[in-house]
C-alpha cells in the first residue's frame, strides 16, 4: 500500500526492501545491475532483504541536488538451511528501525544508511538445538575450567534479544560511458557468532556500445581473530574424549560466521535488445584461514584450523525484462 499526500512525502506500508544498501530495491532484479554475481564481501553479510512494516520517505530540492530522508519500522525474518544438513534456523527482530539519508545531482548519487536489528532470536533445529541444550547442561556439571568455558560458548553462541547494527556509505556515478559505484559497511554485535568487521567493494565499467567491460574488488576485514579454546576438554579424565568433540562442534560453530577474504572481478555485459543482457564474470577469490563464513562447509570439518585458499568462479547468465 502506498499513499503520496503531496510530491514531498511517500508513506508506504507492507513488505519492502530493506533500505539498508543501494541495491534494496532491485536486489532480485539481476537485470538492474551492470555485475553477473553481487560483491559477497557486502551483499553476502547481509541476508535480510526484506522488512514488513512501514516506510516514510521526505524528498526535497536544494539547489541543484536532491535529497531525501527516510524511516523504516518493522519485522524482519528469514528462515536459513545447513547446506549441509537439513537443519533450518529461523530468525527474527521484530523491532527494526533503518534509517536512511540520500543526495543525487545530475550523475552523481550518494547515501548514508543505518539499521538497527532489536530483539533479534535465533530458533535453532535438530542437532544445534540439541547441542545447545547438552552445553547448557555441561555449564552446570561443575566440572571448573570445562563449565566456565562451555558457559561462555553458549553465551556466545546463542542469540536471543539481541542487537545488531550495521553501518553503510556508498555512492556512485552514472555517466554516458563510465559507471561508477562503491559501498562500505560495518556490523556491530555483542556476541562472537556476529561476524563483526569491515565489507565493501568498488566497480567500474566503460561503456563501448552495447558492451560495457567492468571491473570489481571486494574485501571483508573482521574486527577480531577466530574464536580460540581456552583449554583443551580432551584432557578431562571423565569422557574426555566426547567433551573434545562437543568443543569442536561449538567453537566450530562460532567461527561458521567468520569472514575474511577478498575478491578480483572481471566481467562484461552486453545488452543485446533493450530488454535482453547477456553477462560473464569471472571472480578471483582469496580466502583468508578460517574465513570460510561465507562459505558452505561440512560439518566435519575442523574450522579452527582450516587453511585458506584460492577460488576461481566463472559465470555466464541472459537476463531480460518484460
Amino acid at each position: 500500500m502506498r499513499y503520496t499526500p503531496d510530491e514531498n512525502w511517500d508513506i508506504r506500508l507492507g513488505r519492502l526492501g530493506l533500505n539498508a544498501y543501494i541495491a534494496a530495491d532491485s536486489r532480485r532484479i539481476d537485470y538492474a545491475h551492470l555485475w553477473l554475481r553481487p560483491p559477497q564481501e557486502f551483499y553476502g553479510g547481509i541476508f535480510y532483504d526484506a522488512i514488513d512494516g512501514i516506510d516514510v520517505t521526505y524528498r526535497s530540492q536544494w539547489d541543484e541536488i536532491t535529497w531525501s530522508l527516510g524511516a523504516q519500522y518493522g519485522r524482519i525474518k528469514q528462515k536459513l538451511q545447513n547446506t549441509a544438513s537439513s537443519e533450518i534456523s529461523a530468525t527474527q527482530s521484530d523491532q527494526t528501525l533503518a534509517l536512511v539519508f540520500s543526495l543525487e545531482q545530475d550523475r552523481w548519487f550518494g547515501r548514508l544508511s543505518y539499521v538497527h536489528v532489536g530483539q533479534l532470536k535465533v530458533d535453532l533445529d535438530g542437532n544445534s538445538l540439541l547441542g545447545i541444550q547438552v552445553v547448557n547442561q555441561l555449564a552446570q556439571a561443575g566440572l571448573g575450567p570445562i563449565s566456565t568455558e562451555a558457559a561462555q560458548l553458549a553465551e556466545q553462541i546463542n542469540l536471543q534479544e539481541e542487537t545488531i547494527e550495521y553501518w553503510q556509505l556508498g555512492f556512485g556515478y552514472r555517466g554516458d560511458q563510465w559507471s561508477l559505484q562503491s559501498e562500505i559497511y560495518t556490523i556491530l554485535g555483542e556476541k562472537a557468532v556476529v561476524p563483526e568487521g569491515v565489507g565493501g567493494y568498488a566497480i567500474a565499467g566503460y561503456t563501448l556500445g552495447n558492451v560495457t567491460p567492468y571491473v570489481i574488488y571486494g574485501r571483508f576485514n573482521p574486527k577480531n581473530p577466530p574464536y580460540q579454546a581456552q583449554s583443551d576438554w580432551g584432557l578431562s579424565p571423565v569422557n574426555g574424549a566426547q567433551l573434545a568433540e562437543v568443543q569442536k562442534w561449538l567453537i566450530g560453530g562460532i567461527n561458521s560466521t567468520y569472514i575474511d577474504q577478498q575478491t578480483f572481478s572481471l566481467g562484461v555485459r552486453w545488452d543485446v535488445t533493450a530488454q535482453i543482457a547477456l553477462k560473464a564474470q569471472y571472480d578471483y577469490i582469496q580466502i583468508a584461514d578460517n574465513g570460510y563464513g561465507l562459505w558452505a562447509i561440512p560439518l566435519e570439518a575442523d574450522l579452527q584450523g582450516l587453511q585458506g585458499r584460492d577460488v576461481q568462479l566463472f559465470s555466464v547468465s541472459v537476463n531480460f525484462v518484460f
